[in-house]
């Protein structure tokens, strides 16, 4: 059998780019929900003058949708929970219910890093959704639903976050 080519920089640093995005997603999270709440605070301006219509689901929903945003990690927490049933766990508790991550350390490095980038992209989801969910406080769908799209990027984000409890589940 011959042997796998010793990769383990490119996936540790394939693994330190997920949690580098994840870092990224939460700081982006943060801005949009500061921003949401000073656009909240200039609706109210606005109608307070008389120089518009104060809709009250649009300031009611970006208000909200902001609050979200600036507590995003505890948010992305509570809906994990809520959707797996259980904390967040460690992604790597994922790797037992795969054999070939027991068999070889290479492999176990791969899935590792793979397992990474799902779990990324689950909070990169989780912040779409709460976006859609924005959008459809304004009123303005161009593509469908936006109240189920957003649920089901919180949906699939929270899995995807919680990828350990997800195998088990399915496996278990």
């Amino acid at each position: 059998m011959p042997s796998l080519p010793d990769i383990s920089g490119l996936l540790s640093a394939f693994q330190t780019g997920a949690f580098g995005l994840i870092t990224v997603i939460i700081a982006v999270a943060t801005m949009l929900g500061v921003a949401f709440m000073v656009n909240g605070g200039l609706m109210l301006l606005k109608a307070s003058r008389g120089s518009e219509q104060l809709d009250w689901k649009a300031l009611g929903g970006t208000l909200l949708i902001g609050t979200v945003l600036l507590q995003f990690v505890l948010s992305v927490n509570n809906t994990t929970t809520t959707v797996t049933g259980s904390t967040v766990t460690d992604y790597t508790s994922a790797m037992a219910y795969l054999p070939v991550s027991s068999q070889s350390s290479f492999w176990s490095a791969v899935l590792s890093a793979c397992f990474s980038w799902v779990v990324a992209m689950g909070w990169a989801g989780v912040l779409r959704g709460f976006l859609f969910w924005k959008t459809a406080t304004n009123g303005k769908s161009s593509r469908g639903d936006e109240i189920w799209r957003g649920a089901t990027h919180l949906i699939c984000g929270a899995a995807a976050i919680n990828i350990g409890v997800l195998l088990q589940n399915i496996f278990g």
